[in-house]
């Protein structure tokens, strides 16, 4: 534990690598993806992050699209030519007024996507605004 990977040794042992995962930071022992993610990403490759799309620095040091987008994302370095998305704070009003209007109208109101409103609104287990529910209720 701590010397190969997760998966490996649970694969021996027959159970769960999350099981394995969690034993191992039990323990304090260090994963040994990252330790082999740091030792393979050197410092030529960190130089690319955010300047280059995460496919194109993933294939020229050897390692998948989601360590490097994982890696840069944890660190905050955006892609070139991107913005930080947009931040809303959610007051109690914003929230009560979810499945009220439709979530295209609240979108633009707080500046952010349908679909960042829209799955605010699935979390909290409101329904959709209906505009045939809206003329039955005037």
């Amino acid at each position: 534990m701590g010397k190969i990977p997760d998966a490996t040794l649970a694969r021996q042992l027959g159970i769960r690598r999350r099981a394995v995962a969690l034993k191992r930071a039990e323990l304090g022992l260090p994963n040994t993806l990252n330790s082999e993610f740091e030792k393979r990403f050197n410092n030529r490759f960190k130089d690319f992050v955010g300047k280059q799309p995460d496919q194109i620095v993933a294939s020229q040091c050897g390692l998948t699209v989601p360590q490097i987008r994982d890696w840069r994302r944890r660190r905050g370095i955006l892609l070139k030519g991107r913005k930080p998305r947009p931040r809303h704070r959610w007051t109690k009003r914003d929230l009560h007024r979810l499945g009220t209007v439709p979530d295209i109208e609240l979108a633009k109101e707080f500046g952010l996507g349908s679909q960042a409103v829209a799955a605010m609104r699935r979390g909290r287990g409101v329904s959709r605004f209906s505009f045939s529910a809206a003329d039955k209720s005037r």
